[in-house]
């Protein structure tokens, strides 16, 4: 199964995996409410996963506990000369770096340092429950609300 970007369908780039016997699907345009849902779903009916970059699904595979390989990809964007600085800063990042250092290895088991390097950029031993996340809210309204009385 390989997971498109919108824009690629529309294109009609999934013709390419169809066409060597693989079922295509596509979360659709991030904005949409159903996007994360959708990303969930693939995701977590997948043994494996693989990317072609470093971007958030990185941190949801390992989150949703799906190993993850990013098979590096060297991209040529059509951009002005002010995006293609920014996009070679990140790609440079320490955290960018760290990441694809880590992930670009063929592991098929998620590894003691991926999880740690997801923690770390990710935050992903922060994450509240629906209890705790009521419960912020609830202090900071009675904050809020003290503040104004």
């Amino acid at each position: 199964r390989v997971c498109l970007y919108w824009k690629d369908v529309l294109l009609g780039k999934q013709r390419i995996y169809e066409d060597l016997g693989f079922e295509c699907v596509s979360a659709g345009h991030m904005l949409d409410p159903l996007f994360l849902p959708r990303l969930k779903s693939i995701i977590s009916i997948s043994d494996l996963t693989l990317t072609n970059i470093v971007s958030s699904q990185v941190g949801f595979c390992i989150f949703l506990g799906k190993p993850i390989v990013v098979l590096e990809n060297k991209l040529n964007l059509k951009t002005s000369k002010y995006w293609q600085k920014r996009i070679n800063q990140i790609f440079k990042s320490k955290a960018y770096t760290d990441i694809l250092n880590e992930f670009i290895k063929q592991n098929y088991k998620i590894t003691p340092k991926q999880r740690q390097l997801i923690d770390k950029y990710w935050g992903t031993s922060n994450i509240k429950s629906k209890k705790e996340l009521k419960k912020i809210v609830a202090q900071t309204q009675n904050l809020y609300q003290n503040l104004n009385s």
